[in-house]
């Protein structure tokens, strides 16, 4: 036995907008299509942006503006601190930043957090070398914390020394922030044509 039709009812009911619903609603059209036409930062752009790295304990490690860096005592009186230009995915700068750059617009900001491998990298204990204290040939007795810079095949590997004993010094030639996770804060000045 064949189903009977139903009959449907081809009217739509819709509710019809208050006047601060239609002019919020008209906001939101005007926002969007703004937002859409903005141009986006995109590999192979060169952008002006201010920038801050701090660890995930609130220490700022580098800014580019210096009143930021004033305030956390981390001022170089022979550094200018100003907003940079990078040409993004061009490995100017930490990877994470330049991830993080896509898709920003001129004037928006960013706060992100880097992993260790798209910041300085992660700890690496095979960079903890050790050697004889007559082999590096130090002045002075080595002090732990002490920064060391060595020629190593024509080129100078700069270190920290971790441990000092009678006869070794055992140096540390890892970035000194390699394995720890950075936050950092973006904001993008210009997008140059």
């Amino acid at each position: 036995m064949p189903r009977k039709k139903r009959k449907t009812n081809k009217r739509t009911s819709r509710k019809k907008l208050s006047k601060e619903d239609y002019e919020f609603v008209k906001e939101i059209k005007k926002f969007a299509d703004e937002e859409f036409k903005k141009r986006r930062v995109k590999i192979g752009d060169l952008v002006k942006l201010d920038y801050s790295v701090t660890t995930q304990e609130g220490l700022i490690v580098d800014t580019s503006i210096g009143f930021e860096a004033d305030n956390c005592g981390i001022l170089d009186p022979d550094r200018e601190y100003k907003p940079i230009e990078i040409i993004v995915g061009n490995k100017e700068t930490l990877k994470g930043i330049d991830n993080a750059l896509i898709n920003m617009t001129e004037g928006s900001e960013k706060t992100v957090i880097l992993d260790a491998k798209d910041a300085f990298g992660k700890y690496d204990k095979r960079k903890l070398k050790r050697f004889r204290k007559k082999v590096l040939n130090f002045k002075h007795e080595p002090v732990i914390g002490e920064s060391v810079a060595l020629m190593q095949n024509g080129k100078v590997k700069l270190g920290i020394v971790r441990a000092v004993d009678e006869k070794f010094i055992t140096v540390d030639f890892n970035h000194p922030l390699a394995g720890k996770k950075l936050v950092c804060s973006l904001k993008v000045l210009k997008i140059y044509d």
